[in-house]
């Protein structure tokens, strides 16, 4: 009893006694308290654990969104760049259409140019035309190209019906002379003349012809071996002068 008044720190028994008394009605208000919080920290595990399988389900969800966007953004980046480089293959193919169209110009131009010489009599699209029996020309677009082109067809087409009844071979030769002739004229010294040949006439009959055009055949001939006979002279003559200088 000593110890229990040591502790309690009360003398009178009922006091005592009531003090016991009170302290279990504290232990059932603290054992009904812990109860409660006990069910309370229940609930709120149930909650935790509802709340923690919420988020793994959204982060999953998130993570799959997340990928499926992923997939599309580089699926369009992948679209995005073969589209660019498609439009830089296209740029690259209208520059080389560009650049061949300016050289096909370029071309019919300068064909369009060598047959100005020749005047063609065809429809109203072609470069002359008739208008009440007279030849008229007709101005052409030079930017437009099949119009020169039929143009350039026509011209040509005449171009070689015109030729014929001509002798090309003949006419090479004769071209090839005169070319052969140009550069004598060129190679011979200012001092140096050409022999001109008389004209010799023909007082035979119709059928001396020939003759007559074997005679200019004879004669270009020989003076063609004379010039050349002169221009080989005149070098050895150079050759020579030169050598007797550096001996002496």
């Amino acid at each position: 009893f000593q110890i229990i008044k040591e502790v309690t720190g009360l003398s009178d028994l009922d006091q005592i006694v009531k003090r016991f008394e009170s302290q279990g009605e504290t232990l059932r208000n603290l054992n009904n308290l812990r109860d409660k919080a006990e069910e309370q920290c229940q609930e709120l595990r149930k909650q935790r654990d509802a709340l923690r399988q919420e988020f793994e389900e959204l982060k999953y969800s998130g993570e799959t969104e997340l990928e499926s966007v992923n997939q599309v953004m580089r699926q369009h980046e992948e679209e995005a760049q073969a589209e660019a480089e498609r439009r830089v293959k296209c740029q690259q193919n209208v520059e080389d259409a560009n650049r061949l169209l300016i050289e096909c110009k370029t071309g019919v131009d300068h064909i369009y140019d060598k047959l100005s010489f020749l005047s063609v009599k065809a429809a109203k699209s072609t470069e002359h035309f008739i208008e009440d029996g007279k030849e008229v020309e007709q101005n052409i677009d030079n930017s437009d190209i099949p119009e020169m082109l039929k143009i350039c067809n026509n011209k040509l087409d005449e171009l070689m019906d015109s030729l014929n009844d001509v002798n090309i071979e003949e006419q090479l030769n004769l071209i090839e002379q005169e070319e052969f002739f140009s550069k004598l004229d060129n190679k011979l010294p200012e001092n140096n003349m050409r022999i001109q040949f008389p004209n010799v006439k023909n007082e035979g009959g119709p059928d001396d012809d020939d003759g007559g055009a074997d005679d200019n055949d004879v004669l270009t001939r020989t003076a063609l071996k004379k010039q050349a006979q002169q221009i080989v002279e005149m070098r050895n003559k150079k050759r020579q002068t030169k050598k007797k200088r550096r001996r002496n």
